[in-house]
């Protein structure tokens, strides 16, 4: 019988291959022979090359050509010192071209509890390409890998001579195989008891004034009846032999062993307490209300926040319209001060300019008069000052100082006045000149669009008659007429 194998228990062998075939490969000293986590890698394929024949559309042959094989990787936990393997790996790729040591591996898959192989692969010249150590990491606690991957030219199966080991267990087989035989028989035996011990008690059951069973109805009965003997009995066997192991590991422990199962039972049913205390105070009931709590609050918090969205967005839009109007009127109000610059109201908006303009120039003269009076002000205080001094003399040359001031700022104002009337009449002859060039440009605009939409209609005017003429001719050329000669009466 051929059996399904498992891939827990393997070997890893570098070994010195046979010459001419011979028995078995034999262990090499360096690299040593190595315990590993995985190997995987034992693949081939053939690769093909499509050939598309000529008038065959619906099909493709694929022609076979070399063999190609996967990768060797070879997984294990990290060393704190360097191994034999990992000295081999090293020279060999730092070695280059020439310098690479070519070995050859085998892999066993032993048997469960034996030193046997049930299957065996040669690997021959393989070397390393790749050396690889898995990643740090701080947040968990598990060994470090390194992975070793190996190029080879293939890869052979190997027959496995059938060991001593196989015909212990093929006797130690037969042995369970009577033992379960013999246990069968006892469970008959007991299946036996509790089918009349059941059919008993159903008698016991039943009244007297029933009617007889038939006997298709007594067989299912008695069938139910021994199923659920059998049930019983299972169940009975079961238990015996949980209480007879565990009977078995209490008399192999030892009294440290004992007190650390006494412990681990008194720290479950501690713990078992401890849930039936939380169970009976109601805790899972409040932590279910505080997540429905939990639940609630952020379900109105997202319509809140929904409602918010909307009223911006309401409120964007509304702006988005006012700023729409507002654009409107400035269109609006562009439109009118280019009509007001271009049409007719041109000299209106002239006049206003200078009303505003004369205003001006009226504020200024104001500010200077201010001027001028507080100048009098601090001179007529300067001439109280003066007066009030007893010397004659200084009196009189106080008055000629004031006199000669007042005279100086009345100059000095009536200059500024004459200034400011040279100045304003020189801006407003200018103006005026600025404005009847304007006038004038404008005049020779308008008197040049006239007279081009005077030869427009001139032109139009031609067109018509001629169009009119061309008209006239197609209908006497329809009527037979010349149309050159005028028609006789």
């Amino acid at each position: 019988m051929s059996k399904i194998l498992a891939g827990f228990y393997f070997k890893v062998q570098f070994v010195d291959k046979p010459a001419g075939g011979g028995a078995s490969p034999k262990p090499t000293d360096a690299p040593a022979n190595e315990a590993f986590q995985e190997v995987t890698g034992l693949s081939m394929s053939v690769q093909t090359e499509p050939y598309y024949a000529g008038g065959m559309n619906d099909m493709v042959f694929h022609l076979p050509q070399s063999i190609q094989y996967g990768n060797l990787q070879l997984k294990r936990g990290l060393l704190s010192t360097d191994s034999p393997l990992l000295t081999w790996c090293k020279a060999s790729m730092q070695a280059g071209m020439f310098g690479i040591k070519l070995k050859n591996i085998l892999i066993s898959l032993m048997k469960p509890g034996t030193k046997d192989p049930v299957a065996q692969w040669l690997v021959t010249g393989a070397y390393p390409i790749k050396y690889e150590v898995s990643g740090f990491n701080a947040m968990e606690n598990g060994f470090i890998v390194e992975n070793i991957e190996l190029v080879y030219q293939k890869f052979e199966d190997q027959k496995v001579s059938p060991s001593k080991s196989d015909d212990k267990t093929s006797a130690s087989d037969k042995k369970k195989a009577d033992q379960a035989s013999k246990g069968n028989t006892g469970t008959k035996r007991n299946v036996d008891k509790e089918t009349k011990k059941m059919q008993k008690n159903e008698g016991k059951k039943t009244k007297p004034q029933d009617k007889k069973p038939s006997s298709t109805q007594k067989s299912k009965k008695a069938n139910e009846s021994s199923k659920k003997a059998t049930d019983k009995a299972k169940e009975n066997a079961k238990t015996r032999k949980r209480s007879g192991a565990v009977a078995d590991v209490k008399k192999k422990e030892t009294p440290a062993q004992t007190r650390k199962r006494a412990n681990a039972v008194a720290k479950v049913t501690d713990a078992k307490k401890k849930v039936a205390e939380v169970k009976k105070k109601g805790f899972f009931d409040k932590v279910k209300g505080a997540f429905s709590t939990v639940k609630n609050f952020v379900g109105k918090a997202i319509k809140t926040v929904k409602n918010f969205v909307n009223k911006v967005i309401s409120t964007i839009r509304q702006a988005m319209n006012k700023v729409t109007q507002t654009m409107r009127k400035a269109k609006r109000m562009m439109s009118n001060a280019n009509d007001v610059l271009t049409g007719k109201s041109f000299q209106q908006h002239f006049l206003v300019g200078e009303v505003k303009n004369m205003i001006v120039a009226g504020k200024d003269l104001v500010k200077e008069g201010k001027e001028g009076v507080d100048n009098a002000k601090k001179a007529v205080q300067i001439g109280k000052k003066v007066a009030e001094t007893k010397n004659i003399k200084d009196i009189k040359r106080a008055k000629t100082d004031s006199q000669i001031a007042s005279e100086k700022s009345q100059d000095d104002k009536k200059a500024r006045e004459y200034a400011l009337k040279a100045k304003q009449q020189a801006e407003a002859e200018q103006r005026k000149k600025d404005a009847e060039e304007r006038r004038k440009k404008r005049e020779a605009q308008q008197a040049e669009a006239k007279k081009k939409a005077q030869e427009e209609k001139d032109r139009v005017a031609e067109r018509q008659k001629a169009a009119e003429k061309k008209h006239i001719d197609n209908q006497k050329k329809g009527r037979g007429e010349d149309p050159n000669n005028p028609p006789t009466t």
